[in-house]
């Protein structure tokens, strides 16, 4: 049995979603390579594995994150054959509390260094990277009725779903906090003029061991 003692806190571990992958990148004997060439560019790799919901086929990775280090929000690859790389947003299991500012797991957005300090003045981060949320907001925009009877539409994206018989039951309260909501498009634009200010590209070998994959990680 492991000694209380000698568990380093340093780590949180996660079972990280990643959505739209071509089906050979899922299949048995390549799923655990596919995970482990994402999962190391997000943290220490544990273990991967297909997984199956309401919304199709997903990866499933298993990885320990440095919670002194920010959440990654997305990767970029080229797996083999493709024409050129795509972004592919990263979605987190039973995400913690989190800062929508600075993207850390040790204080939210209230308490945030960096936005007292006025550093950061606007969350880069928001709801959607909590893999639960993000999976609520996709399905009510497969569901049309439900998407519209939420205050605004953009409402649905920060889990404020309504349900039936127990009302309206979550919130953000990050986004309450600075009264502010900003649209998937602003966000998206917000995050493309900052691409290529930070990050690192390298090249990672493809699961089936062909041509390399280039993959860039958010700094």
């Amino acid at each position: 049995m492991e000694d209380p003692l000698q568990v380093s806190l340093r780590s949180q571990y996660l079972w990280v979603r990643v959505r739209g992958l071509s089906s050979v990148y899922l299949e048995d004997t390549r799923v655990v390579k596919t995970g482990r060439v994402i999962g190391q560019a997000i943290g220490q790799f544990i273990h991967a594995k297909r997984g199956v919901g309401a919304l199709g086929v997903s990866l499933r990775i298993r990885v320990g994150i440095d919670v002194g280090v920010s959440l990654k929000k997305w990767v970029i690859f080229q797996p083999v054959g493709w024409p050129e790389s795509k972004r592919f947003d990263l979605e987190y299991e039973r995400l913690p509390h989190f800062c929508f500012f600075c993207g850390l797991m040790s204080h939210t957005g209230r308490s945030c260094p960096r936005r007292v300090a006025g550093e950061l003045t606007e969350p880069a981060y928001d709801a959607l990277l909590n893999a639960e949320r993000k999976e609520e907001w996709l399905l009510a925009q497969q569901r049309p009725s439900l998407y519209e009877s939420t205050s605004t539409g953009e409402g649905c994206r920060f889990g404020l779903i309504p349900r039936r018989r127990t009302g309206w039951i979550m919130e953000a309260p990050e986004m309450l906090v600075i009264g502010l909501t900003r649209t998937r498009e602003e966000r998206d634009e917000n995050e493309m003029g900052n691409e290529g200010a930070e990050g690192e590209e390298m090249e990672v070998e493809s699961p089936d061991g062909g041509k390399p994959m280039v993959e860039v990680r958010e700094g």
